[in-house]
């Protein structure tokens, strides 16, 4: 299987046997959403279910983190937490 973009490519024996539309938060955050302007990646993000209104910083390995998507112990809700010094997507 091969992802690019917004979809997925699956292959059989060498001949692409199927493509179809294929969103995923981790794919987009990990490296897609560096291709869109700002506007499209907020947009996005809030179609995956992120609030982005919400913000909070915590500690999480004994590392400070940004939490962007939740309040403070709100962890039933989608949301990223970016290691503080090296600003690294360190759990969804």
């Amino acid at each position: 299987m091969i992802f690019k973009n917004d979809s997925s490519f699956t292959f059989r024996s060498a001949v692409k046997a199927n493509a179809q539309p294929y969103k995923d938060d981790l794919l987009f955050l990990l490296g897609g959403m560096y291709f869109y302007n700002f506007d499209t990646v907020l947009s996005t993000m809030k179609s995956f279910g992120y609030n982005l209104d919400k913000y909070h910083e915590d500690n999480w390995k004994g590392k400070g983190v940004y939490v962007i998507g939740a309040g403070m112990n709100e962890y039933s809700v989608n949301q990223i937490w970016i290691d503080k010094e090296k600003l690294y997507i360190v759990r969804i």
